[in-house]
């Protein structure tokens, strides 16, 4: 088992969300990261696509549910998904997308 222990700082998503303004029938909010390219399980000739999750939105206005900008009080590194990262507690890392566009 992998555990982490990392102290985020940022807004909830939800606050980001309410400021955009949700459509009445929205069940998911898709986040997408920078990163892209291709499974190695893919068919040949797939092109390249970016990263993304289509997280229920029950999690998505959950308040611990964060874009987050800093770790442990410092700014994130890009290898941790700077400049800006989703951070969903509690669900496994592959939910926690970085570099969101």
């Amino acid at each position: 088992m992998i555990l982490s222990a990392g102290e985020f700082t940022g807004v909830p998503l939800a606050a980001v969300l309410d400021q955009a303004g949700l459509g009445p029938r929205a069940a998911h909010v898709r986040a997408e990261g920078w990163d892209e390219g291709v499974p190695a399980s893919a068919s040949p000739g797939t092109k390249p696509f970016f990263y993304d999750k289509g997280l229920p939105l029950e999690k998505a206005l959950h308040p611990d549910t964060i874009l987050a900008w800093a770790m442990n009080g410092e700014l994130l590194e890009h290898l941790h998904g700077a400049p800006v990262r989703l951070v969903v507690p509690g669900w496994s890392g592959n939910w926690s997308v970085k570099w969101i566009r």
